[in-house]
Parts: C-alpha cells; sequence; structure tokens
C-alpha cells in the first residue's frame, strides 16, 4: 500500500477508491435486486436491524480511533521535521559564535548534511528507509566537531562550543525519531478490519424495502462517505509518502536558507523590468535570506557594505546605468576566487512592487550565480556591524584596482 500511495497522486487515489467503491456498491444494490427479489418479503431486514446499531457504533468507533491515531502520527511528524530544523537552525546561528575558519569547516559539513537529508533521505523515507548518505554526514558533522578544540580557559567560545554540540545530539535524537514515524504504520490487524468492516456495514445497511433510486442513492452515499474516511486513513499512515505528506522546507528555511540559494541569477519575467538604482538608494540596514544581514553606507564616492557571514564586505559604486557593481570579499583569507569576487545588485520592479536582486561570483572570471537579493530593513544600524566601517582594510578591491 505505501508504495502505491507514493506512486498514484492522492487526488486521483481518492477518486479512484471513491469512485470504484461507489460504482461496485451500486452494481451490487442492482444484482440483489435482480438475483434476489424476494428479500424484502424475508426475515434479512429484521435480523439487519438487530445487528444494525450496535454494529454501526462500534464499527464508527473504531474508525475514529484509526483516524485520530493517524492523524496524531501525521502532527508529530511534523512537530519532529520543525524541531529538527530548529535545531539545526540553532547549531548554524551558535557556529558563528566559533573561529571564522571553524565556521566555514562546520558550515560546510551542516550543508553537506543538510543536502543529504532533503536531496536523498526524504525519498528514501517515502519507502521507510534512511539514507547511509544521510546517515555519513551526520558523521562526518560530528567528526569535525570532535577535531576542534577550543581554548579550554572559560569564556564565551567555550560555553557556545559546549551548546553547539548539546544541540548537535538533540538533532541526532531528532533525526532518529524522524525515521521510526518514516516506518510507523497502523497494525496489520486494523488495516484488515477496515475494509471487511466497511464491507460487512454495506451489507447491514443495504434497506431492501426502499424503492430502487432510493436503494442507489442511499447505498452510493453511504459507500462514498466509508471509503473516503478510509482511504483517508491510507493517505495519513504513511506521513512521508505521497503528495499529502511531511514537507522537507523547514530544512530550507530561516538561518538554514543560506545553504540553498538559487544559483541560477535571477531573468526578467513577463511584466518586469530593470529600473536603475539611485545614488544612496543602497544606504541604510538590508537583508537577504540566503547571506543574511548587511549594512551600507557610502564612502566617498563609492559604497561599503558589511555584513555578517565570516566578516564579510563589499565596496563598490553603483554606474550610469543605474546598476550597483563591486567586489565582495570575507574572511578566513579575502582572496579572490576563494574568499571575494565580484558582485552586482539590479532593481527590478513588477506589479507586484520592486526587488533588488543580486548575482556574485568567485573571483572576477568564475561562473555567476544568483540568490543574493536584498529586502530593506531600515532602522538602525546593528551595534555589531557598525564598528566595522572602521576597518578599511577589510574592504577589498579587485585585482589590479
Amino acid at each position: 500500500m505505501r508504495s502505491l500511495v507514493d506512486a498514484v497522486p492522492s487526488v486521483l487515489f481518492v477518486v479512484m477508491g471513491v469512485g470504484g467503491a461507489v460504482g461496485l456498491t451500486a452494481l451490487a444494490v442492482v444484482l440483489t435486486n435482480r438475483l434476489l427479489p424476494n428479500l424484502r418479503d424475508s426475515s434479512f431486514n429484521d435480523m439487519a436491524d438487530g445487528l444494525r446499531v450496535v454494529y454501526e457504533l462500534v464499527f464508527a468507533l473504531i474508525l475514529a480511533f484509526v483516524i485520530a491515531s493517524v492523524l496524531d502520527t501525521f502532527s508529530e511528524a511534523e512537530r519532529t521535521v520543525a524541531a529538527e530544523a530548529t535545531t539545526l537552525a540553532d547549531i548554524e546561528w551558535l557556529n558563528r559564535a566559533l573561529p571564522v575558519r571553524q565556521q566555514v569547516i562546520l558550515d560546510e559539513g551542516l550543508s553537506h548534511y543538510l543536502h543529504a537529508v532533503v536531496d536523498d533521505e526524504w525519498e528514501l523515507m517515502s519507502e521507510g528507509r534512511e539514507s547511509i548518505r544521510a546517515a555519513a554526514a551526520l558523521e562526518t558533522l560530528y567528526a569535525l566537531y570532535q577535531s576542534y578544540s577550543p581554548p579550554p580557559a572559560e569564556g564565551p567560545e567555550q560555553t557556545f562550543f559546549e551548546e553547539v554540540v548539546g544541540k548537535l545530539s538533540d538533532a541526532r535524537a531528532a533525526r532518529r525519531e524522524r525515521l521510526q514515524l518514516s516506518r510507523a504504520e497502523l497494525p496489520a490487524l486494523l488495516r484488515l478490519f477496515l475494509p471487511i468492516g466497511a464491507v460487512l456495514l454495506l451489507v447491514l445497511e443495504y434497506r431492501p424495502n426502499m424503492a430502487r433510486r432510493a436503494q442507489l442513492v442511499h447505498m452510493g452515499l453511504l459507500a462514498a462517505v466509508v471509503s473516503f474516511s478510509y482511504l483517508l486513513t491510507v493517505l495519513l499512515d504513511y506521513p512521508f509518502a505521497g503528495d499529502v505528506s511531511v514537507s522537507s522546507d523547514p530544512f530550507k528555511t530561516g538561518a538554514l536558507a543560506e545553504h540553498w540559494w538559487s544559483r541560477e541569477p535571477h531573468v526578467l519575467l513577463p511584466g518586469e523590468r530593470q529600473v536603475a538604482l539611485e545614488p544612496g538608494e543602497l544606504t541604510g540596514v538590508w537583508t537577504s535570506p540566503t547571506f543574511g544581514v548587511i549594512v551600507f553606507r557610502e564612502v566617498g564616492d563609492e559604497v561599503h557594505g558589511v555584513y555578517r557571514m565570516t566578516n564579510g564586505t563589499v565596496r563598490g559604486r553603483i554606474g550610469p546605468d543605474g546598476v550597483f557593481r563591486g567586489w565582495w570579499c570575507q574572511e578566513p583569507t579575502r582572496s579572490p576566487g576563494d574568499d571575494g569576487g565580484d558582485v552586482e545588485w539590479r532593481r527590478v520592479r513588477s506589479s507586484a512592487g520592486g526587488t533588488i536582486y543580486g548575482s556574485w561570483r568567485y573571483g572576477g572570471a568564475g561562473p555567476i550565480e544568483g540568490g543574493w537579493d536584498l529586502a530593506f530593513v531600515g532602522g538602525p544600524e546593528p551595534a555589531d556591524l557598525a564598528p566595522r566601517f572602521a576597518d578599511a582594510a577589510s574592504f577589498c578591491r579587485p585585482p589590479g584596482a
């Protein structure tokens, strides 16, 4: 059943299941009337009346219990995924308190794990399996933390390191719970009882004394309700399979978004047009979903920017065509090709408003990548970023400039 849920779109699965149940029930009503024309004069109705009320109550209670159980499992799977993603986001934030060189190593290990979970393990969980790639990436991430020795003296770095190691253990526990939920399913006895019980319910609900059309309507509606309820339990019984499943989006948002930026530069869509950035327009506090907060100031005829990720900086100018072109660099090396390169920001306007799209690359000749898009935040400059404008040496110039 798991493979069927995963292979067939949920809407088609429900439509076919409900339609098939209604069709078979209608066929059974027609055949019963034709083959057993004297059934209305028999004791069937009296016998069914004696069992109907008790059986309906028992079946309804069991069906309600099953639906509540699968809904609870589905909700628990959503909570577990959200908790795991939150823990990994906390690890991302805590890493930023460690030395920059260690940040780069740990962030790379975290990125490998995130991509292994979303790109590989999520598909395997639909089959109740785990990914050896994700397991290996988590083991490597543990090894990276074990290889780092913080200063022996008590201080902020030691405190953050101890906290991040604790969070890593929480993430491992959340993954284990997520995998257990991906394998969970209703007991075989319940899965067998529901379809058999539904058939018995339809038999007991058959009313031979009704007119033919009323029989078809009554039995068809009952078959539709019962089959829909049963199919709902089937869909929700596998929280990581099919269309109605737990999403991996929590692993791609918030602090974790920087591991999922779009590699392709923005291409103008129908209805969009590029408009010029005005001098001074970039000044202030901005944010990017993938690169975090960045603060811009006008310094002479240039625009300088600082951002938190590995103590990054930007310097450049808004050209006559209204496009900002500059150079970014960041620790640990601030060298072109490794920790520095070209960056551009362009304003694009559409009926929905304006957006500043950013593209960048390593060095001055590498492939152009997208994702450094900006949204204006405003307000005062963050207290940790403002002092960094005083370090003029951190604002790199492009090679040959």
